[in-house]
């Protein structure tokens, strides 16, 4: 008689140490705002468009399986989180939760499809070392975690270092407008305009013509459209390029998503909201809370891709 070792026995364990860990979980976060107004004869692309935000979910796993980086993070609905965690370990993959995630559904433009509001967000890698050590950074936050978590979610290094340089300043604007300053042939231009109460020259505006990449362009990013994970160095950034074709070589709809992302864009922000002017839709998302000017963005980019 042959002695058959249960083969879930182990992923058993570690399931029932996950859902500790799950318990543990206090800190809940809410995302930023984001809320679309689609223009006349346009809603019928909304399906398109969120199928662009689903495969770039999609992309986030996939990368992480081929070792195109070492990590990933990943937002799963609580209710399905033991079943994506079996999910995930029949890949091969190790997926620790890092914190709740609660979202204003009546606010927030969902692309769940679930009525649920709570989610886990997770650390998702090939090793449980690596997946150990991201989410003790993202924990530990501070300027010393920024470069190690950089390298870990595959960050080009130019990136990483625009990216730690923000983290250090006092009085931030939106990474947007920062890489939009930074990107080659910019043309910037300053003048003062009314304010919210309709007083004339009361405001300082600061207007950047740029041309963007479309491969890397994120500002839908709080949509969940994109092409990479992070906020690029600068719109031009050819590391960041690099690696939203590794990216997109997942993601189905790329050809529509690149040529929806060429076309002309307007980005406002003032005092902590930005607005996304589109052909198609009109959107509305949380930015960094500041009081002295108002930014704006154009995209001049008509690039055939």
């Amino acid at each position: 008689m042959f002695l058959i070792e249960d083969p879930f026995k182990d992923l058993l364990i570690k399931m029932n140490q996950l859902k500790n860990n799950q318990n543990q979980l206090n800190k809940v976060e809410i995302p930023s705002f984001s809320r679309i107004v689609w223009r006349e004869n346009c809603r019928d692309n909304s399906d398109l468009f969120y199928r662009w935000a689903e495969e770039f979910n999609r992309a986030e796993l996939m990368t992480v399986v081929n070792k195109v980086r070492d990590c990933g993070i990943f937002l799963v609905e609580d209710i399905k989180y033991q079943e994506e965690c079996f999910n995930f370990n029949k890949m091969g993959l190790i997926f620790l939760p890092i914190q709740k995630i609660e979202k204003d559904n009546s606010l927030v433009q969902p692309i769940f499809s679930s009525e649920k509001s709570r989610f886990i967000q997770c650390a998702v890698s090939y090793s449980e070392e690596k997946a150990q050590e991201l989410v003790g950074c993202l924990r530990s936050g501070g300027a010393n975690s920024v470069s190690k978590i950089g390298k870990l979610l595959g960050y080009p290094s130019c990136c990483i270092k625009s990216l730690l340089k923000y983290s250090k300043e006092k009085d931030a604007i939106d990474s947007i407008f920062t890489a939009a300053k930074k990107t080659k042939g910019v043309k910037i231009s300053k003048e003062k305009v009314a304010d919210g109460k309709g007083f004339p020259k009361k405001v300082s505006a600061e207007t950047l013509s740029v041309n963007i990449l479309p491969e890397i362009n994120v500002a839908l990013r709080n949509f969940g459209v994109k092409t990479i994970s992070h906020i690029p160095c600068s719109f031009d950034c050819k590391e960041s390029q690099k690696i939203s074709k590794k990216f997109l070589q997942f993601m189905p709809s790329s050809s529509s998503l690149l040529k929806f992302l060429a076309e002309p864009m307007i980005w406002d922000e003032y005092k902590g909201m930005a607005i996304i002017n589109t052909k198609w839709l009109r959107g509305a998302t949380q930015s960094i809370f500041h009081d002295d000017k108002i930014h704006h963005i154009i995209n001049l980019n008509k690039r055939k891709v």
